[in-house]
């Protein structure tokens, strides 16, 4: 009978080596994002271990945080990335049921979870999980360059050539002094929608400083006549990269400087021997045209959640309503 037991930062390596050693395991699965997600949104990590007996067989990255007065836990939090449990298949049912018996006993009254592994839906229908299957895509990078090239969609390729006949280049960053334009870049980014940027200054330092000392963050800047116009953050651990976040001045849109950015970084993937590259998320349609001009595959992935309690039932749906109008006065309050 498998069981649930919480580890720590001690068996760090344990659990990045167990989060390796899966097909749908991530960088958004490894111990050291989880410590990002805790300092990003003040949560308490739960990096749950899978046993078997004695033997540690697979690994649950959980969030505890509260909304208002309800407990809700999240794998992972925030917009972006991937969690749910990695576990062999026979075991996915055992799994989450025993998640019902976690709920319990930390007194949560709602559970999320975005997941590659390919859960049945129906097997989380029967445990009482509302599901959505969300796409992705994501770009096979053991190809030979002239077939990586030859992959992209035509206007791609012309957009490429267009940011290098206008003088873009693109360079990495090597320490945080980046993120001064970076985060100017983000608001104008938000602008156009009456947004504030998701994150601040201070988060991305905190995604800088914990996962540059693992190798596992990069930064490309595209700058033209010696003005940063674009720039992207990307992720990579065990053969794959991620493309975490992103930014541009909108007044050099003209330029094309996000396509030869993301081209650089394909052909960096592909001469690092990296498997593939994940663009995290082709559900939003102009942005899913962008991506999908690099030739990458769409793949499913899981989101599920469950309301465990009554109030967490109702308390969610009023979230839904009021976020758009929460949003809309913050950003009129930053602009007084």
């Amino acid at each position: 009978m498998i069981r649930f037991e919480l580890l720590d930062n001690s068996s760090e390596q344990i659990w990045d080596n167990m989060v390796a050693s899966f097909e749908e395991g991530t960088i958004f699965h490894t111990m050291a994002w989880m410590q990002v997600i805790e300092k990003l949104y003040g949560a308490e990590k739960l990096p749950i271990g899978i046993f078997d007996g004695l033997d540690l067989i697979g690994v649950f990255p959980l969030f505890c945080t509260r909304r208002g007065p309800i407990k809700i836990l999240g794998s992972p939090l925030g917009a972006v990335g991937y969690g749910g449990p990695l576990v062999s298949k026979a075991l996915y049912r055992a799994v989450i049921e025993q998640v019902d018996s976690l709920l319990k006993h930390l007194r949560i009254g709602y559970i999320d979870f975005r997941s590659l592994a390919p859960l049945s839906t129906t097997m989380l229908a029967d445990n009482h999980y509302s599901i959505q299957k969300l796409k992705t895509i994501i770009l096979p990078l053991n190809q030979e360059p002239l077939q990586l090239w030859n992959n992209l969609k035509s206007e791609c390729r012309t957009a490429i050539r267009k940011a290098r006949k206008s003088n873009v280049q693109i360079v990495e960053a090597a320490d945080k002094n980046f993120l001064d334009v970076y985060c100017e870049m983000t608001r104008d980014t938000y602008k156009k929608s009456n947004r504030l940027p998701p994150l601040s200054k201070s988060d991305y330092r905190v995604v800088w400083d914990l996962l540059e000392p693992y190798d596992r963050i990069k930064v490309m800047l595209a700058k033209h006549d010696d003005q940063v116009v674009a720039g992207g953050i990307f992720f990579h651990f065990n053969d794959r990269l991620y493309y975490w976040d992103g930014a541009s001045f909108r007044a050099y849109n003209q330029l094309n400087a996000n396509n030869l950015l993301h081209w650089t970084l394909i052909e960096w993937g592909a001469s690092n021997s990296l498997a593939g590259y994940d663009m995290l998320g082709a559900n939003i349609p102009n942005i899913t045209r962008f991506k999908k001009s690099f030739g990458g595959d769409l793949r499913t992935y899981t989101y599920a959640y469950k309301d465990a309690t009554l109030p967490a039932y109702f308390g969610r749906r009023l979230y839904q309503l009021l976020i758009p109008q929460i949003r809309r006065v913050q950003y009129r309050f930053r602009l007084t």
